[in-house]
C-alpha cells in the first residue's frame, strides 16, 4: 500500500469503527422497535452492513504482509458480501415496506452494483488508477 493512503485507511477505519459502535448501541437500546417495524429492521441492517463494510476494508488494507492483488480480491470480497445482504434485505422489505423506502434501497444497491462493474471494468480495461496501483 502507497504510504500516502495510510492515514486515509486510519481515519476512515476509525471513524467507522467508532460509528458502527454507536449504531450498535442505538439497536440494542431500541431493540424492541425494530424488530416489530420491517422498514426499521431493513434500515438498521443496512446501515450496520455498510458501516462494518467501510471498517473491514479498512482493516483489510492496512493488513501487514499482502501483496497488492490479495487486498484487491478482498475489497471485492467484501463488496460482493455487502451486495448479498443488501440484495436479502430488500426482497425481505419489498413486501412490508413503503415505495419511498423501497426506492431509495434500490438506490443504494444500484450504487453497490456500479461500483462493482466499475471496479471490474477497470480491472478488465488496465488504465484505471486502483488497477495501476494493484496489478503495476
Amino acid at each position: 500500500m502507497p504510504g500516502s493512503w495510510h492515514d486515509y485507511f486510519i481515519t476512515v477505519g476509525g471513524g467507522a469503527a467508532a460509528l458502527t459502535g454507536l449504531v450498535f448501541v442505538a439497536m440494542t437500546l431500541h431493540l424492541e422497535d425494530i424488530t416489530k417495524d420491517p422498514v426499521h429492521r431493513h434500515r438498521a441492517r443496512t446501515i450496520l452492513t455498510g458501516l462494518t463494510a467501510v471498517f473491514i476494508r479498512c482493516a483489510l488494507v492496512l493488513m501487514g504482509g499482502q501483496n497488492n492483488q490479495a487486498v484487491a480480491v478482498e475489497l471485492i470480497g467484501v463488496l460482493v458480501v455487502v451486495e448479498l445482504i443488501l440484495y436479502s434485505s430488500i426482497r425481505s422489505a419489498a413486501a412490508s415496506a413503503d415505495r419511498g423506502v423501497l426506492l431509495r434501497t434500490l438506490g443504494s444497491f444500484a450504487c453497490l452494483v456500479v461500483e462493482q462493474g466499475a471496479r471490474s471494468f477497470s480491472f478488465s480495461a488496465g488504465r484505471g488508477g486502483f488497477t495501476r496501483w494493484a496489478w503495476g
